[in-house]
């Protein structure tokens, strides 16, 4: 099972799905963005629930992760990136 590799840089906050740059989109742009189709191309990404998107096995200083990512919506909800530790 391939693993997607997450990075995170701590000085400012960018991150990496498999080295394509997850940046901060509202959903219409991120779902024509690189990381987005290239997760699709190999179905590793699914909607939840609305603005709400699941990476299901990401690999993170060697332990399994679920991402989720949550792309801007509304005017008052930010950008979300989180890891659920499997």
């Amino acid at each position: 099972m391939h693993m997607i590799d997450f990075e995170i840089n701590m000085a400012d906050g960018k991150v990496k799905l498999d080295n394509k740059d997850l940046l901060i989109q509202r959903e219409d742009e991120f779902i024509v963005s690189e990381p987005y189709k290239y997760l699709e191309s190999i179905n590793k990404v699914q909607r939840l629930i609305p603005y709400y998107y699941t990476v299901n096995a990401v690999l993170w200083f060697s332990k399994e992760f679920e991402l989720i990512v949550r792309p801007l919506c509304f005017s008052n909800l930010p950008f979300v990136v989180q890891l659920i530790y499997k």
